[in-house]
């Protein structure tokens, strides 16, 4: 693959027919095998929101898919999310603290 070809769409959440065209448009390779990589910034705290993105991460993914979110906790519904993951065979490695830059930390 082009490691050098990075491509950002916008996506509207839960609609499987649209995440298929994007992957398709992609070409062969992406539509058979999934996106490399998907990276996503604070859209894990709406609990009714959960259900889509994973059902739109799983089609858009493979085995192979590395999928990267960062977000802060806020006690917003976030919980939702992460507890639905293993029902899309999604599974969650949290980075520790110290990995992390400064300004993403949280305070004690």
């Amino acid at each position: 693959r082009d490691c050098s070809r990075i491509n950002v769409q916008p996506l509207c959440w839960g609609k499987e027919d649209q995440a298929s065209a994007l992957a398709h448009a992609q070409g062969p390779d992406i539509a058979s095998s999934g996106i490399d990589i998907i990276v996503a910034s604070e859209v894990v705290y709406l609990p009714e929101l959960a259900e889509p993105l994973l059902r739109t991460m799983s089609a858009l993914s493979s085995e192979n898919t590395h999928i990267f979110l960062s977000y802060k906790p806020r006690g917003l519904g976030e919980d939702k999310f992460w507890s639905l993951l293993s029902n899309f065979n999604f599974k969650a490695t949290k980075l520790e603290q110290n990995l992390l830059p400064d300004e993403f930390k949280q305070s004690p």
